[in-house]
């Protein structure tokens, strides 16, 4: 992974209480040969690391753009099959710049919580609009 463009967040996300650990390195985030960033999660933990939980049942990548690059125009494109399962919350999401959360806002392109397994979220943050306050629907497949 290009480090001039993505930055890796490790550890695990005890806001979210997601049930995955974060990892440096190429096991959970690497690029597959033809220029695509792929992010696997596994059922795994060979390094033993600890949740908010206990011991992480599973490993995965979180990568940021943060103070890398800012795109004023342009074109952005994922194409994802996330993982299921309770304790999942895969995402795509893109925050304005500076990143001063809320006012500078929030576009979650696509979040998937796992325990609504066939429904993914597209929500809008601001100031005044922010967090379970934001503007957006689930679609259910």
């Amino acid at each position: 992974v290009d480090g001039s463009k993505w930055q890796t967040e490790t550890g695990d996300n005890v806001n979210n209480h997601e049930r995955e650990y974060y990892t440096p390195g190429t096991n959970n985030a690497a690029l597959d040969g033809q220029g695509h960033l792929v992010i696997t999660a596994r059922k795994e933990n060979p390094a033993n690391y600890q949740c908010w939980y206990g011991t992480c049942q599973y490993t995965s990548a979180r990568l940021n753009t943060s103070g890398k690059f800012n795109a004023q125009y342009g074109h952005v494109e994922a194409r994802m099959k996330i993982p299921r399962g309770q304790g999942m919350w895969p995402a795509f999401w893109m925050l304005g710049t500076p990143v001063n959360w809320p006012d500078s806002g929030e576009i979650d392109v696509m979040e998937n919580v796992g325990f609504e397994p066939s429904t993914v979220h597209g929500t809008i943050h601001g100031p005044g609009y922010s967090g379970s306050g934001g503007i957006g629907a689930p679609y259910t497949l």
